[in-house]
Order: C-alpha cells, then structure tokens, then sequence
C-alpha cells in the first residue's frame, strides 16, 4: 500500500468537503452557517457517509438530523489543521 503524505489527505479531505457542499447547494440553495461550520468538523469517513445520505435526503431538516446524530469524529491529527 502506498504512502499517503500529510498534504494528500488534507487535499482529498479539502475535496470531499467541496464535494459534499456542491451537492448540498444544488439540492437545497444557501445552507444556514452553522450547517456549513459542522460539515467542516466531520472526518473524512463521516464526509463519506454525509455523501451518501444526501441522496435520500428530502429537506434541509434530514441534513440537519443527520448532523445532530452523527457528531464530528476526528479521523487523524491532520483534520485539526483543515
């Protein structure tokens, strides 16, 4: 398995995240900041969870619920500097 540097993950963390708003916006238009300031404090995998259940969200509300029941988990050292 391949080295992955410090800088990769936080590039690949820094387009999960680009990702994940993109599709928010387009489905739901401007997200309240406090919406925007927890998806910044998801981990990586939690990013990845959060991508997935956007396809079944209806309502700004499922992302908000999704958000209260899925609290930011720190992955590793480098999602503290992001």
């Amino acid at each position: 398995m391949p080295y992955i540097t410090s800088d990769k993950r936080v590039e690949f963390k820094l387009g999960q995240r680009e990702i994940v708003f993109g599709q928010l916006q387009e489905q739901f238009g401007d997200l309240p900041e406090s919406v925007i300031s927890d998806i910044k404090e998801l981990s990586r995998p939690q990013l990845m969870l959060l991508s997935k259940a956007i396809l079944r969200f209806t309502s700004i509300d499922d992302l908000v619920n999704w958000l209260q029941a899925n609290p930011p988990l720190p992955d590793d050292l480098t999602d503290r500097f992001i």
